[in-house]
């Protein structure tokens, strides 16, 4: 039973992504203890109470930041808004506002990525959502974290142009406690008389990551079109007409590792056997299970969240691909 307690608490705390471990007890708390004696004074029992020591815990300044995202964000020159995502974490043991700044000009890189915004995570939900998440302001919109919480924070970049396939540019976001950053253990006194000092932790009350850009001079485009054949010879989408939908694919450049999927509309019905590759010289038919060649029909699958039809291409240079499936309207 204690094994299973265990367990569920590992997973309770596992699905709290907006807390962290923070130091220790909270800023502000009031700590006291007072000692007590008792003893035989000529025979009479005697009990005496020392005077109380008390303190109250100061705030120790501390947080982490991490870049968030899992591989080097790909773009191309020219790219405009590319967005990296960041995870500022308060690990003090107190409220605390943090300031944030970027710096563009790293060295060890090939490009200046430029014109830098950042934006909270307003609504918490660790995407960006445009028009609901604000744009940091210094004067009016700093990000502000009790202990223990996260927030994401997202920082846009345009892309120069003028690059190498290959290039890479850094962006490094820096995060900062309002109250103060340096040396760890540096003191500041409280913002009020009664208030709890602040002392400047490990971290130095500062952290930085960096996030970074690969330029590529590949592309992939996907051109979608749909051909009717109704029962009667003509092309109106009437029940029982055969739609034949055709994805012309594009590659400049070199692009490993590529998928094309696609959904079976609504109210349509897959045709078997139907899907075909077009390389620009041979059309090949492709089977519907999983198999040697480059098709897949997986079925019970209509659904916008998941894919029925699958091409897998594999490793492409300067060449199109022209992939076709047909349906029945029901």
């Amino acid at each position: 039973m204690k094994r299973h307690l265990i367990i569920l608490c590992t997973l309770l705390l596992l699905a709290l992504p907006a807390s962290v471990l923070a130091v220790g007890v909270t800023a502000g708390t009031v700590i006291t203890n007072q000692a007590q004696v008792s003893a035989m004074l000529n025979g009479n029992p005697v009990n005496k109470l020392s005077n109380l020591a008390t303190f109250t815990v100061n705030e120790i300044l501390d947080l982490t930041l991490t870049w968030q995202d899992a591989n080097n964000i790909i773009v191309h020159e020219g790219d405009t808004g590319q967005m990296l995502t960041f995870l500022l974490a308060n690990t003090g043991n107190s409220t605390e506002a943090f300031n944030l700044t970027i710096d563009n000009a790293i060295s060890g890189d090939q490009l200046d990525p430029q014109s830098p915004t950042i934006y909270l995570d307003t609504n918490g939900n660790g995407s960006y959502n445009p028009g609901i998440d604000q744009p940091f302001d210094s004067s009016t919109n700093l990000p502000t974290l009790e202990a223990d919480h996260v927030i994401n924070l997202f920082v846009f970049n345009d892309i120069p142009s003028g690059q190498n396939d290959g290039d890479l540019g850094i962006s490094r976001l820096i995060a900062a406690a309002e109250t103060g950053s340096g040396a760890p253990g540096t003191v500041f006194p409280p913002a009020s008389p009664g208030d709890p000092h602040a002392i400047i932790g490990a971290s130095g009350a500062r952290a930085s990551d960096n996030g970074i850009y690969e330029i590529t001079k590949s592309t992939v485009t996907l051109n979608k079109s749909v051909k009717i054949d109704d029962p009667d010879g003509g092309d109106q989408p009437v029940t029982g007409a055969i739609l034949t939908y055709s994805v012309l694919v594009e590659v400049t450049g070199t692009t490993t590792s590529l998928v094309v999927s696609d959904q079976i509309p609504a109210y349509t019905t897959y045709l078997p056997g139907s899907m075909t590759l077009f390389d620009g010289s041979t059309t090949k038919t492709l089977t519907d299970p999983v198999d040697a060649d480059e098709g897949t029909f997986i079925e019970n699958q209509v659904d916008s969240e998941k894919f029925a039809v699958t091409y897998n291409l594999g490793d492409l240079t300067n060449t199109t691909r022209t992939l076709t499936f047909q349906v029945t309207i029901d």
